[in-house]
């Protein structure tokens, strides 16, 4: 007989297994990218100054894993109520020096760096130069020797941080789906907006109409990139809608795997 302290202690023991998973993954990926940039800033110095925000997914034994950096978010449409209401539930931490927070944790971090946030017509940024404080790459901001010659500055420490923020999901027959988005989205909707786009719209095509929502309220050609997963609750479906839409440099939906998720 299972009791719910030894499912607990399994539930908590399978989180930290894979969290670490997630996090070698995320620290593998920028050990790459500087064995890449050692390699190559000869020819292009600028490549020290590439760099870009990680959001991972993972779902692996009705447990829902979710790592990242910078300002990309994931967001669970969940029922709430007698079922018949999808609210939003956000599961990433945004690392933008623009929140107040953010900035205090900057401050707190670097104390004998009065220029660690500076504002820059009318936005904050770390060192003056970059909205937010977690990425993979950004070099520039996190190794000296990758400084560049062009714009001296002298880091006593990183001052980017390539830690991820990491956290854990039991999936509950509650949860609809998920979805995942960069800046280029979060920066003209909200949460909430995303989440009743999703609930209301058909599924073929969701991440496509997630970014036409934006093109409304703004002609900035920004970087987005869109994926929605829907979860079935092991639902079974006669119809095998397609259950994962993705909108980028690409438009495509792929079947889903994971009816027997729960």
């Amino acid at each position: 007989m299972t009791t719910p302290t030894s499912q607990n202690g399994r539930v908590q023991a399978q989180r930290s297994v894979s969290e670490r998973i997630l996090k070698g993954a995320i620290a593998d990926t920028e050990d790459a990218w500087i064995d890449l940039v050692q390699g190559a800033r000869e020819q292009r110095p600028d490549v020290t100054r590439v760099g870009s925000c990680c959001l991972v997914g993972l779902i692996w034994n009705g447990m829902l894993y979710v790592g990242n950096l910078g300002d990309s978010r994931a967001v669970i449409g969940r029922l709430t109520g007698n079922g018949n209401k999808v609210i939003a539930d956000g599961i990433t931490e945004d690392h933008n020096a623009n929140l107040d927070e953010v900035r205090e944790e900057l401050k707190k971090q670097n104390k004998d760096d009065p220029d660690i946030v500076v504002k820059v017509n009318g936005v904050w940024r770390v060192k003056g130069l970059i909205q937010i404080s977690r990425s993979i790459g950004d070099l520039h901001l996190k190794m000296q020797e990758f400084v560049n010659a062009n714009q001296p500055m002298h880091m006593i420490r990183p001052a980017l941080s390539d830690e991820p923020f990491l956290t854990t999901r039991i999936l509950g027959r509650e949860m609809r789906f998920v979805v995942f988005a960069s800046d280029g989205l979060w920066e003209n909707m909200t949460s909430k907006e995303a989440v009743d786009i999703v609930n209301r719209h058909p599924r073929a095509g969701i991440a496509k109409t997630l970014v036409a929502g934006i093109q409304k309220v703004t002609a900035m050609m920004i970087s987005r990139t869109v994926a929605v997963l829907f979860l079935d609750n092991g639902i079974p479906r006669a119809d095998l809608e397609r259950e994962v839409s993705v909108k980028g440099m690409v438009n495509e939906s792929t079947p889903s795997e994971l009816r027997d998720i729960f």
